[in-house]
């Protein structure tokens, strides 16, 4: 029976043994989980705070290029991986001329930018501007970030200097021309002189002279404009009253066109008034823009020819009873060699210019109402120069 005790008794320590090993086992596990927990605590917070900084930081880098997109002086376009516009700034609307964003890129390409478009190039667009564009491929999608840089001013400067280049080599072949063709006429002129004198004014071969003379006449004023056209400068060395002037045109005037209606109203209130001139450039401009109007005018139309005084400008004004001119033309009919006329040389207008502007002044195109065209040139009044004096305190 003892026996029997003990041997319960042993058991049940040895169970309770085992029950405070399992019990340490656990709390030791259970501080182990805890501490575990406590570590993958701390872990999360800091995970979370540097994703936090992340996000704040792309936040700012966002900001910063959506900065940049707006003070960038280029357009720029950004495209997802189908080709439609899903960012651009302001300028690229303004180049192109339209809102771009929403938009598929092919669909603005064909609508706004000429025929012969193909990817990185120089191209025109339909409203008449020039643009570069750039297309970058995106590193992390098929999408693509298209620069458009405005090059217009920059083609129109090349286009200048060229063109520059081109008149400079052109006016020193018209000059050179001009000098052969003036001994050969003088020669001509000599011979229909001589010619003349020989024959009855009632016989036709007389009448046929002066339709050469005619003739000759013409093809002497295309030599002087070519020559005016290539000198390109005049000295101003003519100082005279602007009612002086006004007179020695009058007779200029009567002696050229006497045969045509042609009025001349001078609004002068001052004999004071002076103006600094080269007169025989200047009357050679005057006379082409008579001639001008004269062949614009209905048959017997009256050319007015107003002078009057403007601000710090003599103004002279040739009005013509013409059709007109289109707004497109009057940025051309000063430029060298552009006529309209059959048989034209496309000086004449432009010798204009270049006379009026190496006086200080300008020349202008305006429409008349009902109908025809004014040629405004302006010419600045001479001005004495009259040092300031001082006196002794």
């Amino acid at each position: 029976m003892d026996v029997a005790v003990d041997n319960r008794k042993l058991a049940l320590e040895s169970a309770f043994d085992n029950f405070n090993r399992l019990s340490e086992d656990l709390t030791s596990a259970y501080d182990q989980l805890e501490r575990r927990a406590e570590n993958l605590q701390k872990e999360l917070i800091e995970t979370r705070n540097e994703k936090f900084h992340q996000l704040v930081e792309k936040e700012k880098l966002a900001d910063r290029l959506s900065v940049l997109l707006r003070t960038l002086p280029v357009g720029i376009i950004v495209l997802d991986d189908y080709g439609t516009i899903i960012e651009n700034n302001e300028i690229a609307d303004n180049l192109v001329g339209t809102s771009l964003k929403g938009q598929i890129w092919s669909e603005v390409a064909k609508k706004y930018l000429v025929a012969g478009y193909s990817g990185n190039s120089e191209v025109c667009l339909k409203n008449g501007n020039r643009i570069s564009l750039k297309i970058e491929s995106q590193q992390r999608s098929e999408g693509k970030v298209i620069i458009i840089n405005d090059v217009t001013a920059e083609y129109s400067y090349h286009e200048s200097l060229n063109r520059k280049e081109r008149l400079e080599s052109l006016g020193n072949m018209v000059a050179s021309l001009a000098h052969q063709v003036r001994t050969p006429l003088s020669a001509a002129f000599l011979y229909l002189s001589s010619l003349e004198k020989r024959i009855n004014k009632n016989e036709l071969s007389f009448q046929l002279i002066e339709n050469v003379k005619h003739c000759l006449h013409g093809l002497e004023e295309t030599v002087n404009d070519m020559l005016s056209f290539a000198k390109g400068e005049w000295q101003l060395n003519d100082r005279i009253g602007v009612k002086q002037l006004v007179s020695r045109l009058r007779k200029d005037i009567q002696r050229e066109f006497g045969n045509y209606l042609i009025e001349v109203d001078e609004k002068i209130s001052t004999d004071k008034m002076k103006i600094s001139i080269n007169y025989i450039a200047f009357w050679g401009a005057l006379k082409n823009v008579i001639h001008n109007a004269i062949q614009a005018s209905e048959f017997d139309a009256k050319v007015l020819i107003e002078i009057k005084s403007e601000g710090k400008d003599i103004v002279f004004s040739t009005h013509d009873k013409g059709k007109g001119i289109s707004e497109e033309l009057k940025e051309k009919i000063f430029e060298p060699f552009f006529t309209t006329k059959a048989g034209g040389t496309g000086l004449g207008l432009s010798v204009v210019k270049s006379i009026i502007e190496a006086h200080g002044g300008t020349v202008e195109a305006k429409d008349e109402v009902p109908q025809g065209l004014c040629i405004d040139m302006r010419i600045p009044k001479y001005t004495e120069f009259s040092p300031i004096s001082s006196s002794n305190s």
